[in-house]
């Protein structure tokens, strides 16, 4: 574990919910802590929602897109914290891109182009990326 030392103020750099921390500005122009998805945890993410996707492909589509939704949500809960929404943003579209892949290898021919797929997307009302907020335990854990 590493001390990184930014503006006088020491804080442990560990392999917690993001590894970049850093300072930024809120809306209002007043300093705020800013946190980032480590590129390890997003690349193991994906990896874990692509197999998901090789086992899950030939299920009915109510129900793949119901799971893919609680995943996303579950995803957006644990990750959406401020300062993190392109981190989010890349998990959304890279999902969405394993999905469409995975889903054109159900036959011998392609099912779905992308505008199709998109329209799909849609009519199942999938999550977009979102701040969640912190929860008050997190609050409180970053007070320094």
């Amino acid at each position: 574990m590493k001390l990184d030392v930014s503006c006088g103020v020491k804080y442990p750099r560990g392999n917690c919910v993001s590894d970049r921390i850093q300072w930024g500005k809120d809306r209002s122009g007043k300093p705020n802590v800013k946190r980032r998805t480590s590129r390890k945890k997003l690349r193991g993410s994906l990896k874990n929602f692509t197999q998901w996707c090789k086992e899950n492909r030939h299920q009915r589509l109510d129900v793949l897109f119901k799971k893919m939704n609680a995943k996303l949500r579950g995803y957006y809960a644990y990750y959406g914290v401020i300062g993190n929404y392109a981190s989010l943003q890349e998990f959304f579209r890279e999902a969405v891109r394993i999905l469409f892949k995975w889903l054109n290898r159900c036959s011998q021919r392609r099912s779905y182009n992308w505008k199709g797929f998109q329209e799909l997307l849609e009519l199942f009302k999938i999550e977009k990326p979102r701040i969640v907020g912190r929860p008050k335990a997190r609050k409180a854990a970053l007070t320094f």
